[in-house]
């Protein structure tokens, strides 16, 4: 029986220099004149909202995504954690949730700043609180774990390579195996970790 896979690409382009700006340190309590919900940083949260709304069939609790050129991990950390979404990262650099399981970390340890951040429609509203409240209204083991991902280049010449792999033909199979041992070397030789740095232990 013929199966067909059917792939949705949504390609968002960032026009910014890629670097969030510079906000102030978080105080406690009551961080009146945080620029938090100015920040850059948010801007993940908006896409997230953008794909459940955009694609609520497809976004759903136990799907899988792949998340291409994913960087860091920000998007797919999210997706995990505060949607149940297996969220794949597909990028030749190591991902570095360090930023993200630090602020969880610090929002668990003092709730009612968490609660405060929460509150939308305020200068201090933080999303990453808002979801992590519901996450605890919603279960009493608010588990945090980092999405999976792959080391990967992903453009058109893995696609190329992956269709002739779907024929079977025996000499597209060696093929692939010159492409991805090729492949493997040149990523295994990139120790090039999103930020620059190695994420800390």
């Amino acid at each position: 029986m013929d199966t067909k896979t059917v792939a949705q690409c949504v390609f968002i382009e960032d026009k910014g220099n890629g670097r969030a700006p510079a906000v102030p340190p978080a105080m406690i309590p009551n961080n009146s004149n945080s620029t938090r919900a100015q920040s850059k940083k948010n801007r993940v949260f908006v896409l997230r909202e953008f794909l459940l709304e955009q694609y609520p069939s497809q976004m759903t609790e136990g799907c899988s995504v792949l998340d291409v050129a994913g960087g860091r991990g920000d998007l797919s950390f999210i997706l995990r954690n505060f949607g149940g979404i297996n969220s794949i990262i597909a990028d030749p650099r190591t991902p570095n949730f360090r930023r993200l399981f630090k602020s969880v970390q610090f929002l668990l340890n003092y709730p009612e700043e968490c609660e405060l951040r929460a509150e939308e429609n305020r200068p201090t509203h933080q999303p990453l609180a808002r979801l992590l409240m519901q996450l605890q209204q919603s279960t009493n083991d608010a588990n945090i774990d980092a999405p999976s991902y792959m080391r990967i280049y992903v453009d058109e010449t893995l696609v190329e390579m992956l269709r002739s792999v779907i024929s079977r033909e025996e000499a597209n199979l060696e093929r692939w195996d010159e492409y991805w041992n090729g492949r493997r070397d040149s990523i295994e030789a990139n120790s090039v970790h999103y930020g620059g740095t190695a994420p800390r232990d």
